[in-house]
């Protein structure tokens, strides 16, 4: 509804920039729909269950988000466009503590029974247990572009810890059972319609290896695989991925070295024994990390 109005805001307030901007007007067109109105024409009370679902999960997502809506309803009231209501959504009106419970977990232990209600048991050398190894991984602070290139000789199960890049990430006691699979076995299980059978593990060094060499889009894409079918048979609730994975390990470690301060150049968001610097957080920014944060500590652990 509409939808010269809100082009015009865009070129406006966003020089144009309207792929990332207008995604969110697009969301929120069921609701326009519903009530035969403009989004600055319809009650806050009425309009925010629609914000919280079309907002976005992760902190920065949210943020572009709120920014761009409460910018079109000052922009909308600066006007005098007729039936404008001077609404403003804050961010903790919008983020809900329930959406982290459906895509993070709060332990190793939590992560060991959300795994083993995706994938199935790590008796039988399924192909799967190269994804849990992944994602565990990825829990200790791996990232996916890096997980390929973990070798064989990285990892070292007496000490508990994989030595990579000059850092040491944790490995732990849950997810053992799933480095002895990619350590030493040297055959994965194949599904076929008569049954299954064992088929060779490509020779090289790498940890994560198959028939072929797994590339981070495959291991990916395997992940959102599994993940779907476990949710579509009521195996699993929760949406994991590859990226709520990692948040949730670097959250974990950092609670569990209860310690809050969030410096700049030395974070405890370190995956390692070595201090990231600040632009090794490639995915967040610092801001929205440790809103991020708080609101796992305050859905999981209070």
């Amino acid at each position: 509804m509409n939808e010269d109005r809100k082009l015009a805001f865009i070129k406006e307030c966003y020089h144009g920039n309207e792929a990332g901007h207008l995604s969110i007007f697009k969301k929120l067109s069921r609701c326009e729909d519903y009530y035969g109105k403009d989004i600055c024409e319809i009650p806050k009370e009425h309009i925010l269950p629609y914000i919280k679902t079309a907002a976005g999960k992760s902190s920065s997502t949210i943020s572009t988000n709120l920014s761009t809506l409460n910018k079109y309803y000052r922009y909308c009231l600066d006007r005098g466009y007729d039936d404008a209501l001077p609404v403003y959504i804050s961010y903790a009106e919008v983020s809900s503590l329930h959406s982290l419970r459906r895509n993070m977990v709060a332990s190793p232990k939590m992560m060991e029974e959300v795994l083993n209600s995706i994938f199935p048991g790590t008796d039988e050398g399924e192909y799967s247990n190269i994804l849990r190894c992944l994602l565990w991984m990825m829990y200790s602070g791996i990232k996916i572009e890096d997980a390929g290139k973990v070798c064989v000789r990285d990892v070292n199960l007496k000490k508990m810890y994989i030595s990579f890049n000059g850092c040491r990430y944790p490995i732990y006691n849950e997810a053992v059972s799933v480095f002895e699979f990619c350590l030493n076995s040297e055959v994965i299980m194949v599904k076929a319609p008569k049954g299954k059978y064992p088929r060779q593990r490509i020779h090289c060094d790498l940890l994560l290896r198959s028939f072929t060499v797994l590339d981070p889009i495959k291991l990916r894409n395997g992940v959102v695989k599994h993940v779907k079918l476990a949710r579509s048979s009521g195996k699993c609730d929760i949406e994991l991925t590859c990226q709520s994975v990692y948040k949730s390990g670097l959250f974990y470690r950092a609670y569990s070295k209860h310690d809050d301060s969030l410096a700049i150049d030395i974070d405890p968001f370190d995956c390692s024994t070595k201090a990231p610097k600040t632009t090794d957080l490639t995915f967040w920014h610092h801001r929205d990390l440790k809103r991020d944060y708080e609101s796992w500590k305050t859905t999981f652990y209070k």
